[in-house]
């Protein structure tokens, strides 16, 4: 009944609540997206670079990591473990986001085939990120590597450990956020669609798609047959006719959503 999914969060009883992280990294890629969609993102929606994130371990030892800068992770290592075995690793992930951006962020990505041999032999796609964080000498730093995996509901046995690669992400580039959050995000990717003269359909569902030979040629909801040159499918879904992937079940940490009000 709204565009905007995930990025709208959970509303109960009038309450909402962002049941991810509500920051972003890689900024230009929502700058590339809205200057060529005809103007630029800062014309209608700011966003700002945060300052770190706050881990607290089991021993009661406090963590403040700074995102965006190097130096800013060394010292806080430094201050908050005692030493910092935290930035050499990071670096040593240069290589691996080079290739992952090359084949996945700088074109389309079309699958293995985008990968060449030299490129698998780095990213290591068996070695799990169970087996680089038990390789950490910190078991403080090993959590640091885990904790998003076990979040986002993903095997850390089974989730190669190249995903560690966000975290050079973060270091590099920062985590920011939108004014607003993401709901400004999708009010404001909304208004651009609408600009840019896009039909959209609410309230319909889409269960089947059309196939012609190895080409998808339409869209069937509950409602009507859609003819189409190109679909993205995003429902949760799959599609028939095609056959369902084999993929890794994903068992989300358990949350729960609590609603604080100061008193008078």
């Amino acid at each position: 009944d709204q565009l905007g999914g995930r990025l709208r969060g959970v509303t109960i009883d009038g309450t909402t609540w962002q049941t991810g992280v509500d920051t972003v990294t890689l900024p230009a890629v929502f700058r590339d997206l809205f200057r060529k969609s005809g103007r630029p993102l800062e014309s209608v929606l700011d966003l700002t670079l945060t300052s770190g994130r706050r881990h607290v371990f089991k021993d009661k030892s406090v963590l403040d990591l700074p995102l965006g800068n190097r130096g800013d992770q060394h010292a806080a290592m430094m201050q908050a473990l005692g030493e910092d075995d935290w930035s050499p690793w990071i670096d040593g992930m240069a290589d691996t986001w080079d290739v992952i951006r090359r084949a996945a962020l700088d074109q389309v990505f079309v699958g293995k085939s985008a990968i060449g041999k030299s490129a698998r032999k780095l990213l290591e796609p068996r070695r799990t990120i169970a087996w680089v964080a038990d390789r950490l000498p910190d078991e403080r730093l090993a959590k640091l590597v885990l904790d998003p995996v076990r979040l986002a509901g993903q095997d850390r046995h089974a989730t190669p450990g190249f995903v560690a690669v966000g975290h050079y992400i973060e270091r590099n580039f920062g985590r920011w956020r939108f004014a607003g959050g993401l709901p400004a995000l999708a009010d404001a990717l909304e208004v651009r669609m609408s600009e840019r003269k896009v039909a959209v359909e609410l309230g319909e569902f889409a269960h089947e798609l059309v196939r012609e030979g190895d080409r998808v040629t339409g869209v069937v909801t509950d409602r009507r047959t859609i003819p189409a040159d190109v679909v993205v499918w995003c429902a949760p879904t799959w599609p028939t006719p095609l056959p369902s992937p084999k993929s890794m079940q994903v068992i989300p940490a358990a949350r729960t959503l609590v609603t604080l009000a100061v008193g008078a």
